[in-house]
C-alpha cells in the first residue's frame, strides 16, 4: 500500500488564538489510522480526506492532499494513481 497526505494548517486562525497546525496534523494522523484500516488497493483518496475530516475534533482550518498509489497486477499499465486535493 502507498498512500502520502500532507496538509498545511491556514495560518489566518492564530489570529484567534488557535495553533494553526493542530488542525493539520489531527487531519493527517485519522486519515493515516483511515489508510491502515482499508485493504492494499482500495484506498480512495477523497473518501480518506472525507473520512479523516468527520473524525477531526480541532477548530481550524487546512489544505489537504492525499495520494494512492495501486498497482492491480497487470505490469506497468496495472499502475494507477488517485488523488485528492483540497486548497
Amino acid at each position: 500500500r502507498s498512500v502520502v497526505g500532507v496538509a498545511d494548517g491556514v495560518g489566518g486562525w492564530a489570529s484567534q488564538g488557535v495553533d494553526p497546525g493542530l488542525f493539520s496534523r489531527e487531519l493527517m494522523a485519522f486519515a493515516a489510522e483511515e489508510a491502515r484500516a482499508l485493504q492494499p488497493g482500495k484506498v480512495e483518496p477523497k473518501e480518506l480526506l472525507q473520512r479523516a475530516h468527520g473524525r477531526t475534533r480541532a477548530l481550524g482550518s487546512s489544505t489537504a492532499i492525499i495520494a494512492a498509489l495501486q498497482w492491480n497486477g497487470a505490469g506497468k499499465q496495472g499502475l494507477s494513481l488517485r488523488v485528492a486535493n483540497l486548497g
